[in-house]
């Protein structure tokens, strides 16, 4: 699980570093344009999360009465969603007022806050995958090097190397810093450059790249819908996959046109 959302938060940031560098003024209007979209996304997702609570018989704890909505709107939306929602605080304020070295103070700030969330006792999801953020600025922002390092004898090497460090987590306590924070990102990451390598997805400009660029939220987000209506079914596993798989990608190619919509004609 782990490896998917770092996969999610990966292309996020792989397609932002590279719309910074392509697109005149993007941070124009950035936080404004993100932050709306990213709640009409969490309140559109949690309304389907209460409707399935009204409807489909399986507890998914979304809904307690109407006085509910509010604290259940908070501490029920997927973690995902406000995490996101920090990256691209964090994003827009680095690269606003720095010029070198942007993943690099991205990455620091991360690794701070990671280990203090996981002291503080947060859900492993909070820091478990996170530095694959900075590492898809970083993979952007060096892409030719990145391509040629990773094909070579020596990247072969390198994720090999990380990926024993990865697995080696599981070894540690799950009161370890260095295993559940700092070693679980160093898997994800080697999850990412096998990604990378048995794909070849990751092309400036590669069909496969801008769709998951686009709607990689969405997809990561409705997932869990459909496969909680899919657990109240007495279909297979096949066919439910097939149901999730689908739905998934219909529900978020619409709620992009439709959310983005809206966005317009609040702003019009």
């Amino acid at each position: 699980m782990i490896i998917s959302v770092a996969f999610f938060f990966f292309v996020s940031a792989f397609g932002l570093s590279y719309s910074f560098r392509t697109k005149d003024n993007y941070l124009k209007g950035f936080i404004k344009k993100k932050c709306c979209y990213l709640m009409l996304l969490i309140v559109v997702a949690y309304c389907l999360n209460v409707f399935i609570s009204l409807f489909v018989p399986v507890n998914t704890g979304y809904y307690a009465g109407i006085q509910s909505i509010i604290p259940l709107l908070f501490s029920k939306t997927n973690w995902y969603l406000w995490a996101l929602l920090f990256f691209y605080f964090l994003f827009y304020i680095i690269f606003r007022f720095t010029q070198k070295h942007r993943w690099l103070y991205f990455f620091l700030i991360v690794s701070v806050l990671t280990a203090l969330l996981f002291k503080a006792g947060w859900p492993e999801g909070w820091y478990a995958s996170s530095f694959a953020f900075p590492f898809g600025l970083f993979y952007e922002e060096y892409y030719e090097k990145c391509n040629d390092f990773l094909y070579s004898k020596k990247g072969y090497g390198l994720t090999l190397l990380l990926v024993c460090l990865g697995l080696s987590s599981q070894l540690l306590d799950t009161n370890s810093l260095v295993g559940m924070v700092y070693l679980r990102n160093i898997m994800c990451i080697a999850g990412l450059l096998i990604l990378i390598y048995v794909l070849h997805i990751f092309e400036i400009n590669n069909r496969g790249m801008r769709i998951l660029t686009k709607y990689s939220t969405e997809l990561y987000l409705f997932q869990f819908i459909y496969l909680r209506i899919s657990e109240a079914t007495p279909w297979d596993y096949k066919l439910r996959m097939i149901f999730v798989i689908t739905l998934t990608a219909v529900t978020a190619f619409f709620m992009y046109r439709v959310i983005n919509k809206a966005r317009a004609c609040m702003h019009t």
